[in-house]
């Protein structure tokens, strides 16, 4: 399914990676492991991975990089890790005119130019960029086998949140033959700071429960700039409240000052996507949420309503 994607890159002289809103460890990864592996095949052509990234992890895996519209309009546009164009990070992605698109998430795509590869089945993004690189024999560094690496470990929570997947233990396997580090690289991807400490207590004595088996946290903006945090990095403390026995789903709503808040929704074995999907977010069956929604402790009451009754549905927890 790779073969028409490899033929666009080898006509190309210019390349954009574009990313989601709210850059995760898939996005950032996968932008720069495919940048990666597109310079090592082809040292001439032009690639550029844009959007925030992860910053934390820039001087071990590289930053991002700055383009003018006139780029973009005449480059390849890859979009990695999203399907929904509203959930571009860079909304210059309006400006291309020549699209391939690498996404494993089960929302509806709305491009309807260029190329798409979608495996809903495939774990993460990263997982589907290292299979393509590999099909098609592409050349890969250790730095873009790494920064694979760590869009595969995020989006599976350490693979946590697999069940019987051998295929991403399988791609795991393959990018340590790379040379990957995986042990400094799990110490700079799960460091704490320490007002990270502060927020776990924080988040321990400050959670709310509905009866039938939600769990949650409500992040207003004045406490996330307490804790001297960006709504991005408190977003990534949900899974504190994950495997509490009796609590099979868990979520954050997070204020981000600007009228507008983001949701976070996790579960173990209840499916939370289509709840996403409902207030004009996405993900996975069990990872999932809304990049930018209204703030107000109305909709936050609706939203946990509907995750509460889908406990029900599923048969309580």
């Amino acid at each position: 399914m790779f073969e028409k994607i490899y033929d666009k890159i080898e006509k190309a002289n210019s390349i954009v990676i574009f990313g989601h809103e709210n850059p995760d460890g898939d996005c950032y990864g996968s932008e720069i492991g495919l940048k990666d592996a597109i310079i090592s095949t082809w040292p001439n052509k032009k690639v550029y991975a844009i959007g925030t990234g992860l910053p934390y992890l820039f001087n071990r895996l590289g930053k991002m990089d700055q383009v003018s519209d006139k780029i973009i309009e005449n480059s390849l546009a890859f979009v990695v890790d999203f399907n929904i164009i509203s959930r571009a990070e860079d909304k210059r992605i309006s400006l291309a005119k020549d699209f391939v698109k690498i996404d494993h998430h089960i929302s509806p795509s709305e491009f309807k130019e260029g190329i798409e590869v979608k495996d809903t089945t495939s774990s993460s993004s990263a997982q589907l960029i290292l299979e393509f690189v590999e099909e098609s024999k592409m050349k890969l560094t250790k730095n873009g086998a790494e920064a694979l690496f760590v869009g595969l470990v995020m989006d599976t929570g350490r693979f946590l949140f697999l069940e019987q997947d051998a295929r991403s233990f399988i791609t795991a396997s393959k990018l340590v033959k790379y040379g990957v580090d995986t042990k400094s690289l799990y110490n700079l991807m799960y460091q704490t700071e320490e007002s990270a400490i502060a927020l776990k207590g924080f988040i321990y004595s400050n959670y709310k429960k509905t009866k039938d088996g939600v769990i949650y946290l409500v992040l207003e903006d004045k406490t996330i700039k307490h804790f001297n945090m960006t709504s991005n990095e408190a977003a990534g403390s949900v899974n504190l409240l994950s495997n509490i026995k009796g609590y099979p789903i868990w979520a954050f709503f997070l204020d981000l000052g600007n009228g507008k808040m983001r949701v976070e929704l996790r579960s173990g074995n209840v499916p939370v996507q289509p709840i996403a999907l409902k207030y004009g977010g996405g993900g996975h069956a069990n990872a999932a949420g809304i990049s930018s929604c209204e703030f107000s402790y109305e909709l936050i009451d609706k939203i946990v309503k509907d995750l509460n009754d889908a406990i029900i549905n599923n048969g309580g927890k």
